[in-house]
């Protein structure tokens, strides 16, 4: 009997822990989503504004209020942090 109570224990074990992996990987996937190619931001502020990339350092520079620029899918998260841009769709 005690083979059968130790099997039993076993697989629940690994059915809670397969259980709490896969809701650990699909939550931090939709916290972060990753674009696949470049956005578009719109600057909002007054004058320009030049941004540098975290990840690229590459300059996005916007000459005017209104004006569009694309943005590396890589600097994205850096660039939607800055208060006078927001993400075009």
């Amino acid at each position: 009997m005690s083979c059968c109570v130790r099997t039993t224990s076993l697989a629940r074990a690994w059915s809670a822990g397969k259980s709490a992996n896969a809701g650990a990987a699909s939550g931090s996937s939709r916290l972060h989503p990753v674009p696949l190619g470049p956005v578009v931001f719109e600057y909002v502020g007054r004058t320009g504004l030049t941004v540098v990339g975290s990840q690229t350092n590459k300059r996005y520079r916007f000459d005017y209020p209104g004006a569009k620029v694309e943005i590396a899918a890589a600097d994205v998260p850096s660039v939607a942090q800055v208060p006078t841009l927001r993400r075009v769709t």
